[in-house]
This record gives C-alpha cells, structure tokens and sequence, in this order.
C-alpha cells in the first residue's frame, strides 16, 4: 500500500525503500521456512496472499531497474546468466510465459543501465567492452530461447479457442519481447542514427498496443483499469516515443498513451506524454506535412531524465 502511494505521488526513491523493506520481510519469512531453496523456488508452500505480494514485489522490481535502483532486490534467478537458467523447456501456460520473461527482462533493462555511461562517451577505461558484448550475446541467448518457446505455445494452443483476455495477453508477451529485442540489441549503439533501421519494429509495437487498447475498450468500456502493478503497453509505447524518429509512428505512439490514461507500476502515462511531447518538440520543432523529416544526430536527444523538486531522477 505504501509503495502504491508512493508511486502514486512521484515520489519513487520512497517506493523503491518501500519495496526494499518488503523484500527483506518476505526473504526473512522464507528463509526460516527453508534454509535451502531460493526465494521462488518453493511456491507451492506459499500462501495465496503471500504469493500474490511476491509477484506484485516483481514486478516493481522489474521496473526499478528503468529508475537506476541496484540490485536486484528479489534472488529470483540466476544472476548469471548462462548457469542452468535458459528456457530448454516447453512452456505450458501463460502465467509460467510471463515468469520467465519477467527474469529476462530484469537482466536485459539492468544491463541496458550498466552499458548508459559507455553510451553516452564517459569511458574512463573501466568499462569492459568486450565482457559486455559477451554478456549481451548470452542474455540475447535466453531471450531467443524465451521467443520460440512461446510462439511453439501459441501454435499449440492454435486448436483452442482463445478468450480475449488470452488474446490481450499473447499481444502484449509480443509487443514486449520485440520492445526487449531493441532495448538490447542497441545497448552499445553510440549513435542515435542506429534507431531509424528499427521502424519496423516500432510499427509493430505501435499496432500491438493499438490492438490491446482496442480490445480493452471494446470489452469494458470506459471501465479500463486505472492503475495495475506490472508493466503493460506504457513502457514500450515509451520507447517507441523517444527512439523512433518516424513523425507518423511517433505521434501515434503518443496517441495511444493519452488514448488511455492509466498508470503501470512506476509508468504514469499522463506524465510520461508531457515529457514525450517536450522531447519530441525539442527533436522536431517543425515536422512538416509527412513522415519522412530527417532528424540530424545532433538534433537528437539520446537520454531523458526527469528531476522533480526534490532532486529524484
């Protein structure tokens, strides 16, 4: 409840001590419970409430990584990748899909973090290119593991029909696994220019997200969900907003975040289209009548911080 307060108010260094805090009593419990399994090792011990709050607890930690929190928090897979953890395996279900690509994207988002310095010139000899390229070919190992077992499930499942819950839940695994694809494979691009061979992979993202919207209304409304703990459409909208340099694909990302107002976890999508609509004016002040407008390297913007007034990123 506090961190959801928190969150709610912007104030995301309390969230996340918030979070912490949760985690420690959480790890305490289990730790006494079994001295010798890790912390989701042993689910079916749990209770309901206390298996829900873990998954609520990982899905902001998850999120943590876009606000530079360390960690992670919560020891829920190897933090090494490459030690047993790859997806070799077929996936029976759309919670077990979701589990394991909540692992995969804590490592990728980390990582994209850790690689922020080097991509913005600050090489002070301490970064070791070779080791992070090494590391972005092993996480792009699980991620590829992690895609043809979900898709080998959509084709098992093809016999079935699919509710549309189901449905909203297989287009956003894909919106996000293509989102994860470019936030990794541009982890140690040092130019912006490298984001405009992408355009396909943001037109998609786009439609994914319009067909997830579209469907969300046509069920319930104007009765959508205001607030949900895990990330949804808003954090790959996000991405499309400030690395696609197309006007016509850029502007309709931002259409779909003000489409629907609505917060996921840390992503305010009120908030986060008013600093869409900055950067986007900052980097196209006069985008013409088309799409097909050049941005020049220099005019591009390549990270956004936002400081509130007590000085929290």
């Amino acid at each position: 409840m506090f961190i959801c307060f928190d969150l709610c108010r912007g104030n995301y260094k309390a969230a996340f001590t918030h979070l912490q805090n949760g985690v420690k009593i959480l790890e305490g419990r289990r730790a006494k419970a079994n001295q010798h399994h890790t912390f989701l090792q042993s689910p079916n011990s749990w209770s309901p409430t206390e298996y829900a709050l873990t998954r609520v607890l990982l899905h902001l930690d998850v999120q943590s990584a876009h606000f530079g929190e360390s960690g992670p928090l919560l020891h829920l897979h190897p933090m090494i990748l490459g030690e047993g953890s790859r997806v070799t395996h077929s996936l029976n279900s759309l919670a077990e899909i979701k589990q394991t690509l909540d692992a995969i994207m804590n490592n990728i988002l980390r990582f994209r973090r850790s690689c922020e310095p080097y991509v913005r010139g600050e090489r002070n000899g301490l970064f070791d290119i070779a080791g992070a390229s090494a590391e972005q070919r092993r996480i792009q190992e699980h991620l590829d593991d992690h895609i043809r077992a979900f898709e080998e499930f959509v084709l098992r499942q093809g016999s079935h029909r699919a509710s549309s819950k189901d449905v909203r839940s297989i287009d956003l695994m894909r919106l996000q696994n293509e989102a994860l694809s470019n936030i990794l494979e541009t982890s140690l691009v040092t130019s912006e220019l490298i984001y405009d061979n992408y355009l396909p992979a943001y037109k998609k993202i786009t439609q994914l997200a319009k067909d997830i919207i579209t469907s969300f209304q046509a069920e319930y409304g104007t009765y959508r969900p205001c607030i949900v703990m895990d990330m949804g459409v808003i954090p790959s909208l996000l991405w499309v907003c400030l690395k696609c340099r197309d006007f016509q694909t850029r502007h309709q990302a931002v259409e779909l975040l003000e489409r629907w107002p609505h917060r996921e976890g840390a992503y305010d999508s009120n908030l986060l289209v008013q600093i869409v609509k900055e950067h986007m004016i900052l980097e196209q002040p006069n985008p013409g009548d088309g799409d097909m407008v050049y941005v020049p390297e220099s005019a591009r913007i390549d990270n956004v911080t936002r400081v509130n007034l007590s000085g929290e990123e």
